[in-house]
């Protein structure tokens, strides 16, 4: 019975998480995107098409070719691996998709590379304490 109760829980977390860390993508690619866009096409020294298309092929080669290397040095050594729980995964995914709608929507630009870090930090902190994190490598 132990380990069908397991089971349901981890497929239920499975089916809750995808769609937040989906929906976190989906602001963080408007977000950025935008962010890099913009300058090209404010100055005039891209028309927005252009612009567009250099953004899209420079992402994907980026993800396709160039690998993980941002996202291993924002996941490794910023807090304690095992003070990290599901809900301060949770908390940390709501805090970064919230800081990218209003960045979006008062028109500020922001990272939600840092918005992710700053929501884990504070879900940690919140959740297990300060001291679980190691604020050197912040």
């Amino acid at each position: 019975m132990g380990s069908e109760f397991l089971e349901a829980y981890v497929l239920t977390v499975c089916f809750i998480l995808i769609p937040i860390v989906l929906l976190f993508e989906f602001s963080n690619g408007f977000n950025d995107c935008a962010n890099m866009v913009v300058t090209p096409v404010v100055t005039g020294a891209l028309i927005p098409q252009r612009a567009l298309l250099l953004t899209a092929a420079f992402e994907f080669i980026g993800a396709w070719f160039l690998g993980t290397a941002v996202a291993q040095t924002l996941g490794k050594g910023i807090v304690n691996p095992q003070e990290i729980t599901l809900a301060s995964i949770f908390a940390a995914l709501f805090g970064a998709i919230l800081w990218n709608l209003g960045g979006w929507y008062f028109g500020m630009p922001s990272s939600s590379s840092h918005a992710l870090v700053g929501g884990l930090l504070g879900a940690v902190a919140m959740g297990s304490g300060p001291q679980w994190i190691h604020w050197r490598k912040v």
